[in-house]
């Protein structure tokens, strides 16, 4: 489990699985939300990741009106997971 914490905002815990390539390439995955981020090094794709969940929150919130049910249960994992703001 990674934590990412940002000033003046309660720690987020985010579970992850992360596995390296035999090429040397991370991938982090959400299996949550199923998403994933991929990086040279492991921090790099956990970074990746987490910018990934923020595209992903930001999308849904924009379609909130028009979300399948699978789809706004991820969101509302999504806005009770993340700051506001990349931190």
């Amino acid at each position: 489990m990674t934590t990412v914490e940002a000033e003046s905002v309660e720690p987020v815990a985010i579970e992850l699985e992360l596995s390296c390539s035999e090429s040397g390439q991370w991938v982090a995955i959400d299996h949550l939300v199923g998403e994933y981020g991929e990086g040279a090094t492991c921090e790099e794709a956990v970074r990746d990741l987490i910018g990934t969940l923020y595209e992903s929150r930001a999308l849904l919130r924009q379609r909130r009106e028009h979300l399948s049910d699978h789809l706004a249960q991820q969101l509302g994992v999504l806005e009770a997971s993340l700051p506001d703001e990349l931190p």
